[in-house]
Parts: C-alpha cells; sequence; structure tokens
C-alpha cells in the first residue's frame, strides 16, 4: 500500500468525522487554521510526524489508523489509544492484567476442546491456571483498593458518607 498524502488526508477526515469533531475542533487542538485542516485532509500539503501523533492522540486511534490499520474495529482502536496515553507503570500494570485474562480464556478454550487429556495434563494445566488466576487476583485486589480510595475522596469531595456500591 502506498501511503500518500491524500491516503493519510482521508484517514484523518474519516476519524474526524467518526468522532463527530468539525474542522474547527481539529485547526484548535493543532494550532492552525480550519482551511488549514481542509488542505491536510485533502492531502495538499504534508504532514509532519509531531502533528500526526496530535490528531491520533486528539481523535483517540493508534497512529497506525492513519497508515491504514483498523484493528478490527472502533472498539480495539479505542483501546490501544487508551492504553498509548497511560503513564508506563500503569499501562504495565493494565498490559499484564490483560494478558492474564487472555491466557485464562486460551486455557480454558484448551481444556474445553482437548477431550480425552490424562490426569496429569490435567494437573500441570490446572496449576498453570491457577498461578495466573492468583496473578489476576492481585491485580484486581489493587484495582478493587483504588477504587475504593477514590470513591471516598470522591465522596469528600461532594460531602457525603459512604454510598454503597452495587
Amino acid at each position: 500500500m502506498e501511503f500518500s498524502n491524500i491516503f493519510i488526508g482521508h484517514r484523518i477526515r474519516e476519524a474526524r468525522k467518526v468522532t463527530s469533531r468539525t474542522q474547527k475542533d481539529l485547526a484548535r487542538a493543532l494550532g492552525k487554521t480550519a482551511g488549514a485542516i481542509s488542505q491536510l485532509e485533502q492531502g495538499n500539503v504534508q504532514i509532519t510526524v509531531i502533528e500526526l501523533h496530535k490528531i491520533a492522540e486528539f481523535l483517540n486511534k493508534p497512529i497506525e489508523y492513519f497508515f491504514g490499520e483498523d484493528y478490527f474495529g472502533e472498539d480495539v482502536q479505542a483501546l490501544i489509544a487508551v492504553i498509548r496515553k497511560m503513564p508506563l507503570e500503569i499501562r504495565k500494570e493494565q498490559v499484564s492484567f490483560i494478558r492474564t485474562m487472555l491466557f485464562m480464556q486460551e486455557m480454558s478454550d484448551d481444556l474445553e476442546f482437548k477431550g480425552d487429556i490424562s490426569d496429569e495434563e490435567l494437573a500441570k494445566s490446572a496449576k498453570t491456571a491457577l498461578e495466573n488466576l492468583n496473578i489476576q487476583l492481585a491485580v484486581l485486589k489493587n484495582l478493587w483498593d483504588q477504587s475504593h480510595i477514590a470513591k471516598k475522596q470522591l465522596e469528600e469531595i461532594i460531602g457525603i458518607d459512604d454510598i454503597e456500591l452495587e
């Protein structure tokens, strides 16, 4: 696939429209005029990497989107964009949690479709699953604790006492 100014401009316009943003909105975010955005979307001007990065963040798209990658839908693109915006330590924690969930799903699928396996193989798979589940539970506990701290802080700001979580 050839990446031209026209192709990238088209993807910018497409992403902008999907997010219900106007050329003026994007212009404000970049410190440009709406006319400059129009020229950019038409492929009449070259975009810099820095501008493309800002556009990706503003439109909540991974930068690869502008080069033709679609990542199997809006939900995955939004997830990638959000993860990239996270501070490194939080990102590591979240990615670890996601990997653990994916691994647990894969193990469940494997056990479901394996059919007859020996007791030894089953025990080995169960041990690995339990180790990963313990990691997942530790991450969930940390998330739970952080959520309760945030809840208390919000309650203090609003001036109310403990609200029960449903």
